[in-house]
């Protein structure tokens, strides 16, 4: 309920989480209200973090909110696909995990965080390559 709660805010109100994020004064003399859309930003990422810290553990949100973002910055060229590029990830990371954590008899956590990680140096090696 709560991610489709945020899932919606973020769709209707993108432009100015964007504006907010990147150029608040900008923003302002634009007519958006600035502190009204910081402190929601603030407020839905300080609730999911939360929630998921209860649901998985503290490490697992780490990795989860900083590695696929990583890998996605360097794929895509525009903030709305790297969101949903680094949605994917994320996806893709928590499956892959938890059939390893299933085949290999490990925790799923250590799982997940192992697959993100081999991927991020992975991605870390070859993006370093293509950029010269």
């Amino acid at each position: 309920v709560i991610c489709v709660f945020f899932t919606a805010v973020i769709v209707l109100f993108y432009r100015q989480f964007v504006a907010v994020s990147f150029d608040s004064e900008f923003a302002s003399l634009r007519g958006v209200n600035t502190k009204l859309f910081y402190y929601i930003l603030v407020c839905m990422t300080a609730l999911c973090v939360v929630a998921t810290i209860r649901v998985v553990g503290l490490i697992l949100v780490i990795a989860l909110l900083t590695i696929p973002p990583y890998i996605a910055q360097g794929l895509a060229s525009r903030l709305g696909s790297m969101m949903l590029i680094s949605a994917l990830f994320s996806a893709v990371f928590c499956v892959v995990g938890l059939f390893l954590s299933f085949w290999l008899n490990l925790t799923s956590g250590a799982s997940i965080i192992l697959v993100a990680s081999v991927c991020f140096f992975v991605f870390s090696i070859f993006f370093r390559r293509f950029r010269g």
